[in-house]
């Protein structure tokens, strides 16, 4: 079977970095990328214009210069896209999902409200509602020529423990090291 990353498009830089990331990843997992862009719709009793042609068509354009741009930089791995319709989260997640998708790389500038200050709102989301690990890459990150260390943080429940099997994967396919940092809660 295929990797798959699925990365999560809005067109902006920090978007852009995502892919950057997901190109970096998917040439050493040689993994195919869907970059999915995901249009809200518009309510019909809306004043605003319910024709979605003219900005679909754009962003229909925009996709494919970027697969012509970046095409040649994803080594053994196919790049397309896939334009959904609904609430980004939700869309994200259920094309994850369906696609049986690796993983989902997101990009994030986090200058919404304080409870998403960290990742921003519609990235937090995917990563709650997420069926498979999501990357989360802020638009100023300088994405690396390698990876060589990786720290993993583990705590005593099951879910920390299952995030094991990726760290590995990554790991394995970057040639990285893997520093386990153990957490624990005292009461104390």
């Amino acid at each position: 079977m295929e990797k798959e990353i699925l990365v999560g498009m809005d067109f902006s830089k920090g978007a852009m970095n995502a892919l950057n990331y997901a190109i970096f990843l998917a040439n050493a997992m040689k993994a195919n990328i869907t970059m999915t862009w995901v249009d809200k719709p518009t309510p019909k009793d809306s004043i605003f214009d319910n024709s979605l042609g003219s900005y679909r068509k754009e962003v229909h354009r925009r996709f494919q210069e970027i697969e012509k741009k970046y095409s040649k930089e994803l080594h053994s791995g196919e790049l397309k896209f896939k334009i959904r319709s609904g609430k980004i989260f939700e869309e994200i997640g259920s094309h994850a999902k369906y696609n049986d998708s690796n993983y989902i790389i997101v990009g994030t500038h986090g200058i919404s409200g304080f409870e998403e200050l960290w990742i921003g709102s519609n990235a937090n989301r995917i990563v709650s509602a997420s069926p498979c690990p999501v990357f989360t890459v802020r638009q100023g990150y300088v994405v690396p020529s390698k990876i060589s260390k990786i720290i993993f943080p583990v705590d005593s429940t099951k879910e920390t423990r299952q995030k094991a099997i990726f760290a590995r994967e990554i790991a394995k396919a970057t040639n990285a090291e893997i520093m386990v940092l153990g957490l624990y809660v005292s009461s104390v």
